[in-house]
């Protein structure tokens, strides 16, 4: 690998040794950017390093005016005019991807970064599962109720539902918690439309959807989900308005609700989902209790010693 040094002694000081054409071994490091006009040494470069930032602003301002003059201002004020509110974090958010892109074409690596960021978003059903579980689940199916269920039998059903919603996952080969956030993410879905057509009194635009779910009832019929399916089709059709294909939705996602449940509260059950990230609940940290310490003295409190062990 080609040593990069510094060479301060150079007409670009603090540039890799070579960026000013004075060194021949060290010519290969002042590589061309993905910027036309610009090298890598010219990153050393304050002069250079600001023609390049003007760049990165230009197009900023082409790509997003609003977001241009916003972060202009930003960095006009040293990030005075918004430092500690939540407008921060939410302007240096919005300019992340633009950064990132920018970045990745600087460097010609934007074949690698798109390959990574397609990694990153075949795991959102994961994270939207995970919200699915704290927001929705736990609150529908208490941990009271969820000790009392069969987990082995809500597992089982589960299983055979995820066939019926999801009959092809090539994409989540050998990776069950996607397969399941999966299936979650699409009852979801057909649910958010079912109500928005209901809402509306509008039968267009969901034939496609229908047909959909009717393909998913069917091979759930086939079976022996279908018989549980139907203890919680009872409680779907509390609404008298609801339909045969909402009904079939909002069953499977009662059962959902209840798996997710008890695999969060029932010990053994918690064992099939260990490694899984949607089950990971952050807890509060508290600074002052890091290290697990006993106070002996109850005359003098303020004397203590770790544990034993």
């Amino acid at each position: 690998m080609q040593d990069i040094s510094l060479d301060s002694s150079s007409s670009g000081a603090g540039a890799p040794q070579g960026a000013t054409g004075g060194d021949a071994a060290g010519a290969g490091a002042n590589f061309p950017l993905g910027m036309s006009g610009f090298h890598y040494g010219d990153l050393y470069r304050p002069e250079r390093l600001a023609r390049l930032t003007a760049a990165f602003y230009a197009e900023l301002r082409q790509d997003d005016a609003t977001l241009h003059a916003a972060l202009m201002d930003y960095t006009a004020s040293r990030g005075a005019n918004l430092r500690g509110t939540r407008a921060e974090s939410e302007l240096l958010i919005a300019a992340a991807p633009h950064v990132s892109r920018f970045v990745a074409r600087l460097f010609k690596v934007e074949a690698e970064r798109a390959a990574h960021a397609e990694r990153i978003r075949a795991q959102d059903a994961v994270f939207q599962f995970k919200t699915f579980i704290s927001r929705r689940a736990l609150k529908r199916v208490p941990p009271e109720k969820a000790l009392t269920l069969n987990a082995d039998a809500l597992h089982d059903t589960l299983t055979r539902l995820l066939v019926a919603v999801l009959p092809a996952t090539p994409e989540a080969a050998d990776d069950t918690e996607l397969d399941v956030a999966r299936m979650c993410v699409r009852l979801l879905a057909w649910e958010e439309r079912l109500d928005k057509a209901q809402a509306m009194a509008e039968a267009a635009g969901v034939e496609s959807l229908r047909v959909e779910i009717k393909e998913a009832r069917e091979r759930a019929a086939r079976t022996e989900a279908a018989g549980a399916l139907k203890e919680f089709e009872i409680a779907a059709r509390e609404n008298e308005s609801v339909d045969e294909d909402a009904a079939f939705v909002k069953s499977a996602l009662r059962l959902v609700e209840s798996w997710a449940a008890v695999h969060s509260t029932q010990a053994a059950a918690k064992s099939r989902v260990k490694s899984w990230v949607s089950f990971r609940v952050p807890h509060p940290l508290n600074y002052e209790h890091l290290v697990q310490i006993e106070r002996h003295d109850a005359e003098l409190p303020e004397r203590m010693r770790g544990l034993d062990q």
